[in-house]
């Protein structure tokens, strides 16, 4: 029976779905980041590896952060030809947020909305021209992502500490300015839950916080619905923050709405490892079915 190999790689972990033709799911791993930029090409190699144990399907389609250029794409191409994922010719790569699409919208047309460490936009229209805004960088870019929501806490516990900015809670939750400055990018990151929190207790400059960065992820939903034409969406999120908090969902769907009167943001159907699977449906030319929709979903609701 023909066989499809779905990946979703990323900076943390590594997650493979095996499938059959008829959406019923033979196996599902999980291993290490594999996102080259972040854990290096031989530690990509060694868990897109083990999450694929020797399999070898019909059609594979790998969905990797860190892979958004055709320079960074090949060389992940020719290394799951290399490992015998598929075949040449039926193997494909693209970046992670085109698997958060078409997981989040089960293969149709739209934008999704990564919230995660970082944060992108990205959109899909009906004819197959596509979009991206935001995510370009850690310095100058991911607003809306959990990192920036920390950095926009520390910056104003300091504010507040100098007399610059108002008292806020937030004073006495986050580590010292030099302990602070000696942490890594994902230390930083889950940090973002206390600014959350502080926001749904009151704090008025933590809701200005959430405020402005939904708004952020909203202002990158209307450049891609502009850039695509699809004033109406429909619009599907996932990264932690989106997932985990609703809070802060509510606050970017209201965003959202604000600058897009006529969009619809709606929960995401299928995890983008399924996207994954999807895409490589689409690769091979296998019609995606009813019958394989459900199996798919019945899978998902068990494990996921």
């Amino acid at each position: 029976m023909k066989t499809v190999i779905g990946i979703d790689g990323g900076a943390t972990s590594t997650r493979a779905l095996i499938a059959n033709e008829r959406g019923e799911v033979l196996a599902y791993r999980t291993a290490g980041g594999s996102n080259p930029r972040t854990v290096g090409f031989d530690a990509a190699r060694r868990n897109l590896a083990t999450v694929t144990a020797g399999h070898q399907a019909a059609v594979a389609f790998l969905g990797l952060a860190g892979v958004s250029e055709p320079e960074d794409r090949e060389p992940v191409l020719r290394l799951a030809v290399e490992l015998g994922f598929a075949p040449a010719g039926m193997v494909g790569v693209d970046h992670d947020i085109r698997i958060a699409l078409a997981g989040g919208l089960a293969g149709d047309s739209g934008i999704v909305v990564i919230a995660g460490t970082g944060a992108a936009c990205y959109g899909r229209s009906a004819s197959g021209e596509v979009w991206r805004a935001g995510g370009w960088d850690w310095e100058a870019d991911n607003h809306g992502g959990a990192h920036r929501v920390a950095v926009a806490g520390m910056e104003a516990v300091l504010r507040a500490f100098d007399g610059r900015g108002p008292v806020t809670s937030l004073t006495g939750k986050f580590p010292e300015r030099r302990d602070f400055q000696r942490m890594t990018k994902s230390e930083v990151a889950a940090l973002a839950p206390v600014v959350l929190a502080a926001a749904e207790a009151g704090d008025a400059v933590a809701i200005q916080i959430v405020e402005r960065q939904t708004d952020e992820l909203a202002c990158a939903v209307a450049a891609v619905a502009q850039r695509l034409n699809m004033p109406a969406g429909p619009v599907t999120y996932t990264g932690s923050l989106l997932l985990k908090s609703e809070s802060y969902r509510a606050a970017f769907t209201t965003a959202v709405r604000r600058r897009l009167p006529g969009a619809s943001v709606t929960e995401p159907v299928f995890s983008p490892v399924v996207g994954a699977v999807l895409l490589g449906w689409q690769l091979a030319g296998w019609p995606v079915t009813a019958e394989v929709l459900a199996n798919l979903r019945e899978f998902c609701v068990e494990n996921f």
